[in-house]
């Protein structure tokens, strides 16, 4: 009998071995996805409105100042850079854009009696609103709150008219500052819906209307903007 099972075993391994071969073989896994990172260069446009206020008066006889009130759409486009390292994420972001509607109030002098009788004031941002700053978020997966702020430039046009006379048109472009937040989610692939606040300030400028009587004015706009942006993200990875 032992003899009988020394001569079998090899023939059984032989077998099992055979078996085991014919088996298929179990496929790796695959490997996992690449996290996402906010790290690459990103490009796109914004869509909202903004809210403007206008501080002027004249810096001669007539003694008045005015105040104009706005609001109205604005749009424009966005380049930018950032690098994601852990959660932390900072870049940088430039914009330009303009009002979808140039009239940004209309106004009379106070006291109505320094002004030659029915005189109107119109405010209008004839020109591209342009800005260039940082921006600093805590990265959550595909959500990425952020502040951001900088350095802004705004353009506007003043018309100063009375029935009967020749309207006085001043022209001003501002320096000035802004700062806001916002929140952005990488939807699919790489887009990125996002809403943002902005708060502008800027510089006081004196004006001298281009007209034969020129009233010397000086000015100071503000501005607050809330946008949606819709941007492509170029990633590396």
């Amino acid at each position: 009998m032992k003899k009988l099972l020394i001569a079998v075993s090899p023939l059984l391994a032989a077998s099992g071995l055979t078996r085991a071969a014919d088996m298929p073989l179990k496929a790796p896994p695959p490997p996992p996805p690449p996290a996402f990172t906010w790290t690459g260069v990103y490009g796109g446009g914004y869509i909202g409105g903004l809210s403007s206020k206008t501080d002027s008066d004249f810096v001669f006889p007539p003694p008045a100042s005015w105040e104009q009130t706005a609001s109205v759409g604005v749009g424009g486009g966005i380049l930018g850079f950032q690098y994601q390292w852990g959660n932390f994420v900072f870049g940088a972001e430039g914009n330009v854009g303009g009002t979808l509607n140039s009239n940004l109030g209309t106004a009379g002098c106070n006291p109505a009696t320094s002004c030659l009788p029915g005189r109107t004031i119109t405010a209008n941002s004839t020109d591209a609103i342009w800005t260039a700053g940082g921006r600093a978020g805590w990265a959550f997966g595909n959500w990425l709150p952020y502040v951001s702020g900088g350095y802004a430039n705004a353009s506007f046009t003043q018309t100063l008219c009375a029935p009967g006379t020749v309207c006085q048109i001043g022209r001003s472009s501002h320096d000035g500052a802004y700062i806001g937040g916002g929140l952005d989610w990488a939807v699919w692939g790489g887009f990125v819906a996002g809403l943002e606040y902005r708060h502008f300030d800027f510089q006081t400028e004196q004006v001298v209307p281009s007209a034969i009587v020129r009233n010397t004015y000086d000015t100071t706009p503000k501005f607050d903007t809330f946008t949606f942006r819709l941007t492509y993200l170029f990633s590396p990875r």
